[in-house]
């Protein structure tokens, strides 16, 4: 469920997946707290939500004269879309990078409710994109990631198997990225932002997805470049089917909404240097 516009609540589907993975995934905007009725985790007794912010969060949001978090989603979310939005800044992450590496990031805090709300709204955006498949994207970006018929007899025989080496399993269950195919090319008809580089992306001998924008090939989350990932866990070798026409399309889906961050990517810098340039200072 996305934190855009519908409150995220720490549920037991977030506990069970994270007990599997091994991972923090989720950052929940709302708690449930569960009345003292309750007889446990999987309780159907009333519960009521609260803000996820500590209390200095809290003291913050008061001092800018923001609603109360407890009883707006929307004042409970602004912190954490303020901190997505920042941390999607490449001028944040570049002058910040040790912090970073060490997993010690320092958001900086805008002085006024005005720019804290001008940041989360960058921040909704950037969790829209990042959570929506079907996020709406700018029309002129219709072209990028398009699935294309480059072989119909190769095409017929191998459907949508992802048979180009984007990925294959070492010990029985390590999936391991592979070099894939892609052909470069200089782009034609797309945003000039979006740089002037394309890569078509082969599926298998037979498809590939044409104008994937070179700055969305490499743009990368958590170090690992999104698109090249989601292939190398689709190989054929490793998935042991092939994909769905649907799943094929949501390469595209996702080089769109990507191509949409590498434009936002100026704003996100430009909010950057204003909250730096005018940081609420916390009385002693």
């Amino acid at each position: 469920m996305s934190p855009t516009e519908v409150p995220f609540y720490f549920s037991k589907d977030i506990v069970d997946y994270d007990a599997v993975s091994g991972h923090a995934r989720h950052f929940p905007i709302l708690l449930n707290s569960t009345s003292a009725q309750s007889d446990g985790l999987f309780s159907d007794a009333p519960t009521s939500t609260r803000a996820n912010l500590s209390p200095l969060a809290r003291t913050y949001l008061s001092a800018l004269g923001a609603p109360d978090p407890d009883s707006s989603p929307e004042a409970a979310a602004l912190i954490w879309h303020h901190a997505l939005a920042v941390g999607f800044s490449a001028a944040y992450l570049t002058e910040n990078a040790a912090g970073v590496a060490a997993d010690w990031p320092r958001i900086p805090l805008p002085a006024t409710l005005e720019a804290l709300q001008a940041s989360a709204r960058l921040g909704a955006r950037v969790a829209e994109l990042l959570d929506n498949p079907h996020a709406a994207t700018a029309p002129e970006l219709g072209a990028v990631g398009r699935l294309k018929k480059v072989d119909a007899a190769a095409a017929a025989a191998q459907g949508y198997e992802v048979r180009a080496g984007w990925g294959n399993l070492q010990r029985g269950s390590v999936v391991m990225p592979g070099r894939g195919r892609v052909a470069e090319r200089a782009a034609s008809d797309l945003p000039s932002e979006l740089g002037g580089r394309v890569l078509d992306v082969s599926l298998n001998d037979g498809w590939v997805w044409e104008n994937v924008p070179l700055s969305v090939w490499e743009y990368t989350i958590g170090g690992y470049q999104v698109v090249k990932k989601w292939l190398s866990y689709r190989e054929f070798g490793v998935l042991g089917r092939a994909l769905s026409l649907d799943e094929a399309r949501e390469v595209s889906r996702m080089a769109r909404r990507l191509a949409e961050l590498v434009r936002l990517g100026p704003e996100l810098d430009a909010n950057y240097a204003r909250v730096r340039g005018e940081v609420w200072q916390a009385e002693p």
